[in-house]
């Protein structure tokens, strides 16, 4: 942790300073100095840089506090700067395994929805940031390992720091990251289902470090991951992202023992994700964390959050337009509009379903195209690593709760991109190369034993 402080000690003084100015400054100053650093790092090719304060950005804009509210508008004019740093890297860049082919029906599908949009200015713009999202992260993502292949550590410290810090605000600055209505705590983000979302991605995207031995870590970088993990866990009390902790373990046993099997589990539960819900009782229980996580039944789930009334609202207005949607970003306008209406009701907030919300967005048409493109891109990569399906499955079971999958301009959305890539490159380019130079490196010693004899 300390190397990747004293690495990154000039984009921490910036950050820093970026907080500072935000608590004493209007909103447009922090904003001004955030796009003027990206700037800079643009012009000087500075991608590292460049990716992770992009990042960060779209991180804080999650925050419901204030002082983060510079945020909101600097990751959207941020975004226009990703095409001027994607044209300075693509052609120096060396991977195969890219998912913008699997999801481009998807984008194009999109694209055609905006001829019927409800805001057609609206869908515009977001169908052009998913699609920026989609064709740039990636590969800027894959440059910065390239170029520095402790990159992929140094994005764990940063999601490690990011942990660290919203547990230290809990008992240094409680207020800042323990929501008032409800005592749950939210670390940096906005609320306990977006620190929820941040665990699941970041322990998948650790799991992959793990297990394919691409990054070693020390006893130190463990204990404070876990640490800050497991806390952020505990404290958030979220149920999706402790079962989708469970269901990656539960399914990488049945997977190493049988890619059968654990096709055939993947399928079943995919179908009867109602026994999922039910099973979240049935553990918390046992572990003895019922009442801290609030599952003492699946009714009380159900009703408790609000997403039975908010699911049902969904659908309601899906079966207008089925099969083509009213355009990306209609369902944000569909529960605007209908704020009033659903707060009487009990819900607060959005579709709380990226299937229904790319549903609504995009009609059936867009939402399998879209599935479809992600399970083919997963299942290349699971035949050399056995742990894809396992972290596909709890990313379905995340996107089932919460609609991060459905918009571009947050910070789940680019880590799972991230998480994509990753696993592609390792399977298609950097496990085959690791195996071509093992064979290298035995034949080289075969031959000297050789000629030594």
């Amino acid at each position: 942790m300390g190397q990747f402080i004293v690495k990154y000690r000039l984009l921490v003084l910036i950050v820093g300073f970026i907080w500072a100015t935000a608590w004493v400054l209007p909103p447009i100053v922090p904003m001004g100095v955030s796009l003027a650093f990206l700037l800079v790092f643009t012009f000087t090719r500075n991608v590292p840089y460049f990716l992770i304060t992009f990042f960060l950005l779209l991180f804080f804009s999650d925050s419901r506090q204030e002082v983060f509210l510079f945020a909101q508008d600097a990751k959207t004019y941020s975004s226009l700067l990703l095409p001027i740093n994607f044209l300075g890297s693509y052609r120096n860049l060396k991977f195969s395994a890219h998912i913008l082919p699997h999801l481009a029906a998807y984008l194009i599908i999109a694209w055609i929805t905006i001829l019927w949009a409800d805001n057609p200015a609206l869908a515009v713009q977001k169908t052009l940031s998913y699609t920026f999202i989609v064709t740039i992260i990636p590969v800027l993502f894959i440059q910065c390992f390239q170029d520095d292949d402790e990159f992929l550590k140094d994005i764990f410290y940063l999601f490690t720091s990011l942990f660290l810090v919203g547990l230290v605000l809990k008992y240094v600055l409680p207020e800042f990251v323990i929501m008032e209505k409800n005592a749950r705590f939210t670390g940096l983000l906005g609320n306990p289902n977006g620190i929820g979302i941040f665990i699941t991605l970041a322990f998948i995207y650790f799991q992959i470090l793990l297990r394919t031995g691409i990054v070693k870590f020390n006893r130190w970088d463990l204990i404070l991951f876990y640490i800050g993990l497991f806390a952020s866990l505990y404290f958030c009390k979220s149920r999706t992202a402790m079962m989708t902790v469970i269901i990656f373990y539960a399914l990488n046993l049945i997977y190493n023992y049988s890619h059968f099997i654990g096709w055939l589990f993947f399928f079943t539960l995919a179908y009867m994700y109602e026994f999922i819900l039910e099973a979240i009782p049935v553990v918390t229980d046992f572990l003895g964390f019922s009442e801290d996580l609030r599952v003492e039944n699946v009714d009380k789930i159900k009703r408790g959050s609000g997403r039975d009334i908010a699911w049902k609202f969904a659908w309601d207005n899906i079966k207008d337009h089925m099969f083509w949607g009213h355009g990306v970003s209609a369902t944000e306008e569909l529960y605007i509009k209908n704020y009033r209406t659903l707060s009487m009701l009990g819900h607060e907030g959005n579709a709380h379903n990226s299937y229904l919300t790319i549903w609504y967005d995009t009609g059936i048409v867009g939402l399998l195209s879209l599935l479809l493109g992600i399970i083919t891109y997963f299942i290349k990569v699971s035949k050399e690593l056995p742990f894809v399906m396992p972290s596909l499955f709890a990313v379905f079971f995340s996107i089932n709760y919460e609609s991060w999958l459905s918009a571009s301009l947050n910070p789940f959305t680019t880590m799972f991109l991230m998480i994509a890539t990753l696993l592609g490159y390792i399977a298609i380019d950097y496990l085959p190369l690791k195996v071509e130079k093992d064979e290298e490196a035995n034949n080289s010693e075969e031959k000297e034993l050789i000629l030594s004899s």
